[in-house]
């Protein structure tokens, strides 16, 4: 079982390859407008996915987005 990803754009660096190095990966991106589909097999599946169910995608999304929050300001006060 993989476990849950999560990329800033900035980190992404708007790459769709960069998704096919994640394996089994899931990976949760907020798409800039003026994405596209071009790209692999799981960058179209993880774009369909974000459009056919926004907002349950949002939900996971920002879920991964606050722990990772979470775990950085952990890492700031205990060092």
């Amino acid at each position: 079982m993989a476990d849950f990803g999560y990329f800033s754009m900035t980190v992404y660096n708007s790459s769709t390859s960069y998704m096919d190095r994640l394996g089994d990966t899931k990976v949760y991106v907020i798409p800039k407008k003026n994405v596209t589909l071009n790209g692999s097999r799981k960058w179209k599946h993880t774009m369909k996915e974000f459009v056919e169910n926004t907002m349950k995608y949002l939900e996971q999304y920002h879920q991964r987005s606050n722990s990772e929050s979470g775990f950085a300001a952990d890492r700031r006060i205990l060092g």
